[in-house]
């Protein structure tokens, strides 16, 4: 029987055995993985292993040849007898792109087609600037390739397939129609210190958005949100304030007032302590302030660019972090974005953004 070697990298450090081996064989049931442990099909350092082993760096995990999916064994393949990654970036519909090892940076070619721009980048953690429309998984209503998948092929291009279990991922989400600063993985490493410092509220975001009605005064909203059960006639989850949902903390700061085709809108810096599903849409809109456009929660439909206006301008992060990210990151409005401020509330002009995002 045919065995491939995998080596375990600092990115499968620590991680269970039977959790590496489903990422490997593409999420296949924990039950058939611990029924090919049973058998010998899949071995650690040579010898029978146990489900809950923890996988060390350079460990090696052997796994029989007629278990892996083809592309995988072409993966393999390519990087032990030709000593370099080769990719092929079928899911944006670019053509191939061949990368050196050792991380030799390969973002020439996709940086001319990418419909985002970087807020910053490291070997652990990417931010982007995210577009209107797109999705972060797959899933959704939009036409366009998910982010998740243009996330994954930009990085595969430029690092390889170097590790076993580690993909990149949203660490994150925004809604389609949501715009601004959006979190990827580059490494374990990267994954887990942000998911951890998310949980413990570390990291603070604030939105700005249009809202219908003059908001004259801040304001602080604590109704806890939980899904629905059943949204009837929509092809998503909507939200509801409910007794039994989970905490959710929303600060409303109004910053300037207009008006939008006869009707009194206010433009509003959201700052927000949780991430419930459509924790702003539903707050604002619980409290006579919908969102513009926003028709799932009560706004009145428009027809501009964008027919919603949210976008994730700032994210504090805590000083001196391990990723080295610093300590406020900016996103820049969309155009789209910029342009119905001018032409609905002119007070707002560049340097009074500018002051908005000190």
């Amino acid at each position: 029987m045919n065995f491939v070697n995998f080596t375990a990298s600092h990115n499968d450090a620590d991680r269970r055995l039977d959790k590496i081996i489903r990422r490997l064989l593409d999420n296949i049931p924990l039950s058939v993985v611990y029924k090919y442990l049973r058998k010998g099909l899949i071995k650690l350092n040579g010898q029978r292993a146990e489900p809950d082993m923890r996988v060390r760096v350079n460990d090696i995990i052997e796994v029989a040849e007629f278990l892996l999916p083809a592309e995988k064994k072409s993966e393999k393949a390519t990087q032990d007898n030709h000593g370099k990654n080769t990719f092929s970036a079928t899911s944006t519909g670019n053509p191939e792109i061949t990368g050196k090892k050792n991380g030799t940076q390969h973002t020439g070619y996709f940086s001319a087609k990418l419909p985002f721009s970087d807020i910053f980048k490291n070997r652990d953690i990417r931010i982007i600037n995210k577009p209107y429309d797109y999705t972060v998984q797959d899933g959704g209503k939009s036409s366009l390739q998910p982010l998740s998948r243009i996330i994954a092929d930009c990085y595969y291009a430029e690092y390889g397939y170097q590790y076993i279990s580690f993909r990149p991922g949203p660490l994150h989400r925004l809604d389609r129609k949501t715009t601004g600063l959006l979190a990827f993985s580059q490494s374990l490493a990267g994954a887990r210190w942000f998911s951890a410092a998310m949980q413990h509220n570390l990291i603070k975001k604030e939105y700005l958005s249009l809202v219908e009605g003059i908001m004259q005064s801040e304001q602080i909203w604590d109704e806890p949100i939980q899904r629905k059960t059943h949204t009837a006639g929509k092809n998503f989850h909507l939200s509801e304030i409910s007794g039994t949902g989970k905490p959710a903390w929303t600060q409303a700061i109004p910053v300037c007032s207009g008006t939008y085709h006869g009707r009194t809108i206010t433009l509003v810096r959201f700052r927000i302590d949780t991430g419930r599903t459509h924790q702003i849409r539903l707050h604002s809109s619980n409290h006579g302030f919908p969102l513009l456009g926003d028709t799932a929660y009560g706004g009145t439909a428009i027809q501009e660019q964008q027919n919603l206006y949210l976008h994730a301008f700032r994210m504090v992060f805590p000083e001196d972090n391990p990723l080295k990210i610093p300590e406020k990151l900016t996103a820049p409005l969309p155009e789209n974005f910029q342009n119905i401020l001018q032409k609905h509330l002119p007070e707002i002009t560049a340097p009074a953004y500018n002051i908005i995002c000190l």
